[in-house]
């Protein structure tokens, strides 16, 4: 006669991991084939990264940049790591052993700092991005909301692990929360932060500097190609000089009175 319920004695949070398998060993499966992907994409990205910079020096924030980046590569491949480990484990090794693979959510070390490391490695990359607006508005008071955001989701994150840690479920999931709304938030403001910078930057006259720059460049360019006789050529074709000319009375030189009413 078919049984339509599992004759395995469990203890009751036993029972309760495998019931929960319904809708977590799926999740998982998919989670750590896109974790595997997008570590294939910050591989690439390294690679670049190495291949366009080889040849550059690096000094100051250039060796801080490569440091950055190896210790992104680091923490990728312990993530990924972490995650075919997972998957490996829940769905093969302890899949018939729900006592185990139980008590490897809340013990073992790959398990448990997961979400961990996954915060730090953001953190990091944030971090990247919040020097870049520091160094394009350079004034502290603009990065500070936005290193308190990431700050505070760095220290949910740590909070999140420790919940783990002690068995406290639904504090677990508060600190991740809070982890998610500040990291949200710290990309939402570099983001705008960015792009406010870039705008106040090509429009704060620097174009039109760049305009007169290259047009003082050009014209003495330009009037080398017309011939010496300026008077047989026709009044269309004429460059105008365009320099810029400094008025001897705006720069304070010492005139007569008869050359002072000229200009």
């Amino acid at each position: 006669m078919a049984t339509t319920s599992s004759v395995i004695d469990l203890t009751p949070a036993s029972k309760i991991f495998v019931d929960n398998r319904v809708t977590s060993l799926g999740s998982w499966v998919i989670a750590g084939f896109c974790d595997a992907i997008l570590f294939g994409v910050v591989l690439c990205q390294i690679t670049t990264y190495f291949k366009s910079q080889y040849r550059r020096p690096r000094e100051g924030l250039g060796r801080y940049y490569q440091w950055l980046v190896i210790l992104v590569a680091f923490l990728s491949v312990i993530k990924t790591s972490q995650a075919i480990a997972i998957v490996w484990v829940q769905n093969v090794e302890d899949y018939m052993n729900p006592d185990v693979a139980r008590l490897l959510v809340a013990k073992a070390w790959w398990q448990v700092t997961g979400t961990f490391f996954t915060g730090l490695t953001g953190a990091i990359v944030q971090s990247f991005f919040a020097l870049r607006f520091y160094l394009l508005a350079r004034n502290i008071l603009l990065v500070a909301p936005i290193l308190c955001s990431m700050l505070l989701g760095f220290a949910g994150i740590c909070l999140s692990l420790n919940s783990i840690l002690v068995g406290n479920a639904k504090m677990k999931v508060v600190w991740l929360l809070v982890h998610l709304i500040c990291v949200f938030m710290t990309d939402f403001f570099i983001t705008c932060g960015t792009c406010w910078a870039l705008k106040r930057r090509n429009t704060g006259g620097l174009l039109s500097k760049n305009c007169l720059a290259h047009q003082s460049l050009a014209s003495p360019c330009l009037r080398e190609c017309y011939p010496a006789d300026s008077s047989r050529c026709d009044r269309s074709h004429h460059v105008p000089d365009i320099r810029p000319t400094t008025s001897p009375v705006a720069s304070g030189a010492q005139l007569d009175p008869s050359q002072a009413l000229r200009h």
